[in-house]
């Protein structure tokens, strides 16, 4: 969020979510994690909605919790939509900015979410059968860390296909007639 140009700040827990805004009203919007400890996320939504300076602040979960009756649980608990985990940044954004408008005189951010392949001096490789304007895209753009995360990839399974023919070749003999099986 803080790459893509906005103001975060962080509540450890439900109740301290709740402490902050007692002291401080001026957030366009909250985004919610529902399993938070000490408070969790529909607890605490309930406790903001309860003070009328809250009534229309976006309220967005963010939880693992993807069925049908979570959706439900979201709502009745006060918030204004649903994201998601294992995160999506492409939907999360556009569900932000669906419910969230920075108030006036906030700075937009030219160019937030804009993909490149070149950034502080790191090229990423074109690198056949990996999409990576999508591996870029699920790190925000951030290059230095997509390199890291496509070595470590490549460390740990750049013999997949060696280890994998060698397997079936495994199988496949084990299986020929003639041959005791396990």
């Amino acid at each position: 969020l803080g790459q893509a140009g906005m103001e975060v700040l962080l509540a450890n827990n439900g109740r301290e979510a709740v402490e902050i805004l007692a002291k401080d009203t001026r957030f366009d919007g909250i985004l919610m994690d529902c399993q938070m400890p000490v408070m969790d996320g529909y607890a605490a939504t309930r406790e903001i909605r309860k003070n009328p300076a809250f009534a229309q602040i976006p309220i967005i979960a963010m939880t693992a919790n993807a069925m049908a009756g979570d959706r439900e649980k979201v709502m009745e608990a006060g918030m204004n939509d649903h994201i998601a985990k294992p995160l999506n940044v492409a939907e999360m954004f556009n569900t932000l900015a669906k419910w969230i408008k920075p108030k006036a005189g906030a700075a937009a951010t030219e160019g937030a979410g804009k993909i490149t392949s070149v950034r502080d001096g790191n090229v990423i490789p074109d690198l056949p059968g990996i999409d990576t304007q999508a591996g870029l895209a699920t790190t925000m753009n951030n290059t230095k860390l997509y390199l890291r995360l496509l070595a470590k990839f490549a460390d740990t399974q750049g013999r997949f296909a060696e280890l994998f023919a060698t397997a079936l070749e495994d199988a496949t003999r084990s299986h020929e007639p003639g041959r005791p099986t396990r």
